[in-house]
């Protein structure tokens, strides 16, 4: 038996022999060896595909959860993504045109890790983080994960802080604002939870009239439709 042949078979946990009856063991298990093989390379060839910018957010996560530096934590959250298209590429899966899922080799697995060191760094850093959220906000479109996350972080947000949040809010131009307001208008979330209506109580309370119907009218046109990506 070569060299090669003899790993293969200490790879796949039988003793190596010339036997016939070894040999005919070793085919059977070549399946095994197989999937063992393509998965090693699958992982490999993930890690290799991730951008630098994604490898560099992981290796920070990981650092501040493990030893936080104030240094660390304003590197990661000037890498963070700031648009809602970077957001999608890093933390979602893709989508085809017709809508199904595709793979994501950037930091989708993780994305419940990185969304959850976002909100610890919120109590930190809160007008930074509000600025990256309001961010990623414009132009968004509803999605699960990820996406769901971010805006369920700045609805309990706004609603909790909403005087903050709203002076940040008219600090950006009126598309940006009607758009913001629009993404966080989702069915489930205004069906399910306080936090919009909380929102625009809050906004009148503070004589925000404007805000509020902004809100509210971005309520009534989200509710006649159902959940889409393409919304």
């Amino acid at each position: 038996m070569n060299g090669v042949a003899t790993k293969f078979v200490y790879i796949a946990g039988i003793v190596p022999s010339t036997t016939a009856h070894n040999w005919l063991a070793l085919i059977k298990l070549l399946p095994r060896l197989v999937a063992i093989l393509a998965g090693t390379f699958g992982a490999l060839t993930a890690w290799a595909a991730m951008s630098s910018n994604s490898s560099e957010l992981e290796r920070l996560r990981i650092q501040i959860e493990t030893n936080p530096t104030s240094e660390a934590e304003l590197r990661y959250l000037a890498l963070f993504p700031k648009t809602f298209a970077d957001f999608t590429k890093t933390f979602s899966f893709q989508r085809s045109p017709s809508g199904v899922a595709l793979p994501n080799e950037e930091l989708e697995r993780t994305h419940e890790e990185h969304l959850g060191l976002l909100e610890k760094l919120a109590a930190k850093y809160p007008s930074v983080v509000l600025d990256i959220r309001l961010n990623v906000s414009i132009d968004g479109r509803w999605d699960a994960d990820a996406v769901s996350y971010l805006r369920s972080q700045l609805t309990e947000y706004a609603a909790k802080e909403t005087q903050t949040f709203a002076t940040a809010l008219m600090a950006k131009t009126e598309v940006q604002r009607y758009s913001i307001v629009k993404f966080l208008a989702d069915v489930e979330g205004i069906s399910r939870y306080p936090a919009y209506a909380t929102i625009a109580n809050n906004l009148e309370k503070l004589g925000q009239p404007a805000l509020k119907r902004l809100f509210l009218d971005a309520k009534t046109q989200r509710m006649k439709y159902r959940h889409s990506p393409d919304e």
